[in-house]
C-alpha cells in the first residue's frame, strides 16, 4: 500500500494499479481478494473473493466467516483512507451479517462505502452481493492513532513470492483444535504464521473473525446442535492479538435451540488476557 492511500486526509481518486497492492506474503493473497475499484474521493472501495470450499467440522458447511475477512479488509480500507493526516487506523469493531445463501465457490463481492468519520475514527458499511444477490452487510470500525506509534515502511519490505492457496481451513487460518476441552467448549490453537499478520504483526482482524467462527461452529457440533449456518458474527477488538505461546480462540455454546443458537468466543492472548469478545449467531 503507498501513494496516497498512504498519505491519508482525504486524498484524490486513486488507481488500483499504482495505488493498492496486496502484500504478496498476506491473507488477502492466500484467499486471492481482488481489487476491482477504490474511489477515495468518495469513499468507495469494492473487493471481491471466492468461498473456500473446506471445513472444519463434519456438516461441511460453507466458512461465511471468510466473508468477514472481505468485509474487514474492504472496511478497513475505507476507513484508513477516511483518516486525517499524520494517523493510522485500528479496527475495534467488525460485525457481520448474513441473510442469504452463500455456497463454497460462490465469488462474493463487498462494495464498501464510508457511513461517517471525523477526527476520531471512523465507520463503513460494505454490502455482499453473490451474482445480483444481496447476501448480506458488515461494518468496520475503526479509531485513528498517532502514525508515529504505528510507523510501517511498506517500501523497506523485501520482495516475496505469492502464498499458495491454502488447502484446508487449518492451514488458510493457522489454527489448530486442541484436544482435551471440558465442558463443551471448543478451542483452537492460535498458530504463528505471518500469513494471517497484519501490518503491525498482530493477528488480522478478519482472521481473527473467521478464526472465532470455526471455534463455534465446533461449540455447536459439540453441544449437539442440529445442522445451522452462521447468520451473524459481532466482534470487538481489545487489544493486540499475536499468536503462538498458547494463544487460541476459544468459543462455547450459550444457548441451543431448534431453529437458533449463540455462541459467546474469545481470541486469548498468551498471557491469558482476552484480546477479542464475539458472539456467534446460527440457525437452522
Amino acid at each position: 500500500m503507498s501513494g496516497a492511500i498512504e498519505s491519508g486526509g482525504g486524498a484524490e481518486a486513486v488507481t488500483v494499479e499504482d495505488h493498492y497492492v496486496f502484500d504478496p506474503e498476506s491473507i488477502e493473497t492466500r484467499l486471492r481478494i481482488r481489487t476491482s475499484n477504490v474511489e477515495s474521493a468518495r469513499g468507495v472501495v469494492t473487493m471481491s473473493m471466492r468461498v473456500p470450499d473446506f471445513s472444519m467440522t463434519d456438516e461441511k458447511r460453507p466458512m461465511v466467516g471468510t466473508v468477514a475477512v472481505l468485509g474487514d479488509v474492504v472496511g478497513g480500507l475505507v476507513n484508513h483512507i477516511a483518516r486525517p493526516a499524520d494517523t493510522w487506523t485500528v479496527t475495534s469493531e467488525l460485525s457481520m451479517d448474513i441473510g442469504g445463501v452463500v455456497a463454497a465457490g460462490d465469488e462474493v463481492v463487498g462494495s464498501t462505502e464510508l457511513l461517517t468519520a471525523d477526527a476520531g475514527g471512523a465507520l463503513s458499511l460494505t454490502r455482499f452481493r453473490v451474482g445480483e444477490r444481496c447476501v448480506g452487510v458488515a461494518t468496520v470500525r475503526s479509531f485513528f492513532l498517532p502514525a508515529a506509534s504505528v510507523a510501517i515502511d511498506y517500501d523497506a519490505r523485501p520482495e516475496r513470492a505469492p502464498v499458495p492457496e491454502a488447502t484446508s481451513t487449518e492451514e488458510l487460518l493457522a489454527i489448530q483444535r486442541v484436544a482435551g476441552a471440558k465442558d463443551g467448549e471448543v478451542v483452537l490453537a492460535a498458530q504463528p504464521d505471518s500469513v494471517v499478520g497484519n501490518a503491525m504483526g498482530f493477528v488480522h482482524g478478519g482472521v481473527v473473525a473467521a478464526a472465532i467462527e470455526c471455534a463455534a461452529l465446533g461449540a455447536l457440533e459439540a453441544g449437539g446442535a442440529a445442522p445451522m449456518s452462521v447468520g451473524s458474527i459481532r466482534v470487538n477488538y481489545l487489544r493486540p492479538f499475536i499468536a503462538g505461546d498458547g494463544a487460541c480462540y476459544r468459543a462455547r455454546a450459550e444457548r441451543i435451540g431448534r431453529s437458533v443458537a449463540s455462541v459467546v468466543a474469545n481470541a486469548v492472548g498468551a498471557d491469558g488476557a482476552i484480546a477479542a469478545s464475539a458472539r456467534v449467531t446460527a440457525y437452522a
